[in-house]
C-alpha cells in the first residue's frame, strides 16, 4: 500500500512537471505565434490591396461558376450587376454577358484552358476579357473597360485620313497653280480676239452673235479656273457686290440636265434684283452642293426640288416660319451653322427637295467634314461642310430640316449688300486715236497673250511694245526708261518674275508706274508688295480694266 502511495505521487509530480514544461513552451512560442497571425492579416491586406489596384477586373470561380473573389473593378465595370460578385454567388444564369457569350461557351466545349474575346454591353460599352483554367481547377478572367481606347483608336484613324487628305489638297493646290497659269493664258488669247471679233463683226449679226458665245464661254472656263485655284490653293477670293440670282440660275443650267427619271424643279426668283457681298463663284459652289445633295436624295422618287427667295430686315433663322411648299413637317429633326439671328436687312434661299431625308442621328454631325448620307461613304462628304464655311465667310448661316423619308429643306441665310459706291466711268471717245500716244512696254513670255493685249491697248489709241524675254525686257527699260510711260508685266515668267523686274527698276532709282498681271497670287494676301495693290491684275485680264489701268498713268 506504502509502495503504491508513493507511485502516485511520483506520477502527480511528472504530471506537474509536464504540464509547468506545458506552459512554459506555450509562453515561449506564444510571440511566434502572435508573429504568424500577424503575417497572415498583413499579407491577406497586401492581397487584397493589389486586386483593389489592379486596372482590370479580375474573377475567380470554381468549376460550379461559384464567385471565390471578385475586386472592385468588377463592379465598377458592371455597375449595374455588382451584387452578382460577392463570395459564394452562384453566376449561371445570372451573368450571361460571359457565360453565355459563345467564345466562352466554346472553350468549355472543346476543353480549351484560355479564351480571349469582347463583349458589348447594353450601354454601347466594350470590355475586353480574357479567361484562363487554373491548374488548381479554378476559372480566372480578366475584363478590361476598352470603349475609350477604341473611340481613341477611331478618333487617330479619322484624324490619319483627315492628314492624307489634307497632304492630297495641299499637292492638287501646288499643281493647280501650275495648270491655273497656262489655262488661263490660253482662255485670255480666247477672250481678247473674241474680243475683237465682236467689236469688228457689229454690223453682221449672226458673227456677232457666235462671237458673244465664243466670249461667254471663255468667262465661263475662267471662273472654272479661278474655283480651282480657291478650292485648292484655300486662297480668299475677292469678293464684291454679286447679283444673286443669276448665280442660282447658272447653277441651275449645269444641274437641271442631271436630274432623275421623275423630278423636276421649281425655281421662283423674286422680279427685283438680290445683291449681296460675296464672290460669284464660291457662291456657285455652294449651290452646286446644294443642288447635287438633292438630286442624290431624289434618286429613285418622284417630287420636286423648290427653291425660294425671302427678304427681311430682320431674321432668327431658329425661330422664324417658313411658309414654304413642301418643308418639312411632322416627325423632323434638323442643325443649323453659322450666324443664326440678323439684325440688318437679308435674304434667305430655302431650297427643298421631296427625297429620303436624313436620320436623325446624322443630322447633327452634317456639318462636319466628311460626314456623308451614303452608306458607302462615297462622295467624300465634304459638301454640306463646305456650305456652312462658304455661308459663314459671308456672315451668312445655313439651318437643316429634314423628315426621314419625305424630304429635306436647307435656309440660306446672307446679309444684303450695303449701297455700292460705284466710281463714275471715265469718258472715252468713240476715236481709238483720241486717246493719245502713250507708250506702253508689254512683256509676257506668252506670245499669244502678249499680242492680244498689243492689240488691245493699240485698238484703244495707245500704243505698246511687246517683249516675251522678261531679261531683255529688263536690259531696255535699265538702258532708257523714258520711252515708255507704264511698264505691264506678266509675274509668272521663266529666270525673271514680274516683281524681279519691278525691284531691279526701283534698286536703281527708276520709279516708272509698273502693272503686274496673274492668276496665282492674291493682292491682299501679303504675297506682293502694297505698292501693287492698285496695279495688280488677275488673269485672265479683263480688257477693260487694262485700259482703265494704264489710261490713269498717261
Amino acid at each position: 500500500m506504502t509502495e503504491t502511495l508513493e507511485q502516485l505521487r511520483r506520477k502527480l509530480a511528472r504530471e506537474r512537471t509536464a504540464r509547468l514544461e506545458a506552459e512554459r513552451l506555450l509562453e515561449e512560442k506564444s510571440d511566434e505565434l502572435y508573429e504568424s497571425l500577424m503575417h497572415v492579416q498583413s499579407s491577406e491586406t497586401l492581397l487584397r490591396s493589389a486586386l483593389s489596384s489592379m486596372y482590370d477586373g479580375l474573377l475567380l470561380t470554381n468549376q460550379y461558376h461559384e464567385v471565390i473573389l471578385a475586386n472592385d473593378q468588377m463592379c465598377e465595370i458592371y455597375s449595374g450587376q455588382a451584387s452578382l460578385f460577392k463570395k459564394g454567388t452562384k453566376l449561371e444564369g445570372a451573368f450571361d454577358e460571359l457565360l453565355g457569350h459563345p467564345d466562352y461557351r466554346a472553350m468549355l466545349e472543346q476543353s480549351q484552358t484560355k479564351a480571349s474575346f469582347r463583349i458589348q454591353l447594353a450601354d454601347q460599352r466594350t470590355v475586353s476579357v480574357g479567361v484562363r483554367f487554373t491548374r488548381e481547377g479554378f476559372i480566372a478572367s480578366t475584363h478590361r473597360d476598352i470603349t475609350q481606347l477604341l473611340e481613341n483608336e477611331e478618333e487617330r484613324r479619322r484624324l490619319l485620313a483627315d492628314l492624307m487628305r489634307a497632304q492630297r489638297m495641299e499637292t492638287i493646290g501646288r499643281m493647280s497653280g501650275t495648270i491655273a497659269h497656262d489655262f488661263n493664258n490660253i482662255i485670255a488669247s480666247i477672250k481678247g480676239y473674241a474680243g475683237f471679233l465682236e467689236e469688228d463683226l457689229a454690223d453682221d449679226a449672226d458673227m456677232l452673235d457666235s462671237a458673244q458665245r465664243i466670249l461667254a464661254a471663255a468667262e465661263k472656263a475662267e471662273r472654272l479656273i479661278q474655283q480651282i485655284l480657291e478650292i485648292g490653293n484655300q486662297q480668299q477670293a475677292p469678293r464684291h457686290r454679286v447679283s444673286l440670282i443669276p448665280v442660282i440660275e447658272e447653277s441651275l443650267d449645269m444641274f437641271v440636265h442631271t436630274l432623275p427619271d421623275g423630278a423636276d424643279v421649281e425655281f421662283d426668283p423674286p422680279d427685283e434684283p438680290i445683291w449681296v457681298e460675296a464672290n460669284e463663284t464660291r457662291l456657285g459652289q455652294l449651290f452646286m452642293n446644294l443642288l447635287t445633295n438633292a438630286r442624290r436624295a431624289m434618286i429613285g422618287r418622284t417630287g420636286r426640288l423648290g427653291i425660294f427667295f425671302d427678304c427681311f430686315d430682320r431674321l432668327d433663322l431658329t425661330s422664324t416660319p417658313n411658309e414654304t411648299p413642301s418643308f418639312p413637317q411632322g416627325q423632323i429633326s434638323g442643325a443649323h451653322s453659322g450666324q443664326i439671328v440678323f439684325d440688318t436687312p437679308c435674304v434667305r434661299v430655302t431650297l427643298v427637295d421631296q427625297g429620303c431625308g436624313i436620320e436623325p442621328e446624322l443630322i447633327e454631325r452634317i456639318f462636319e467634314m466628311y460626314v456623308t448620307t451614303r452608306e458607302d461613304g462615297s462622295h467624300g462628304g465634304v459638301g454640306m461642310s463646305s456650305v456652312a464655311d462658304i455661308a459663314a465667310d459671308y456672315g451668312g448661316g445655313v439651318r437643316i430640316t429634314s423628315a426621314l423619308g419625305s424630304g429635306t429643306a436647307v435656309e440660306i441665310a446672307l446679309p444684303l449688300a450695303k449701297e455700292q459706291r460705284l466710281r463714275a466711268p471715265e469718258q472715252r471717245s468713240s476715236n481709238p486715236q483720241d486717246g493719245g500716244s502713250a507708250d506702253v512696254l508689254l512683256v509676257d513670255d506668252d506670245e499669244n497673250v502678249g499680242e492680244m493685249l498689243r492689240q488691245t491697248l493699240e485698238r484703244a489709241g495707245i500704243t505698246a511694245e511687246y517683249h516675251s524675254k522678261p531679261q531683255a525686257a529688263l536690259d531696255l527699260l535699265l538702258e532708257d526708261h523714258r520711252r515708255w510711260k507704264v511698264v505691264v508685266s506678266d509675274q509668272i515668267m521663266p529666270k525673271l518674275r514680274g516683281s524681279d523686274i519691278f525691284a531691279r527698276l526701283r534698286e536703281a532709282g527708276i520709279d516708272i508706274p509698273f502693272i503686274l498681271c496673274s492668276a496665282q497670287i492674291d493682292p491682299g494676301s501679303g504675297e506682293i508688295q502694297d505698292w501693287l495693290q492698285d496695279d495688280f491684275i488677275g488673269k485672265p485680264v479683263d480688257g477693260e480694266e487694262l485700259l482703265d489701268k494704264v489710261r490713269r498713268y498717261l
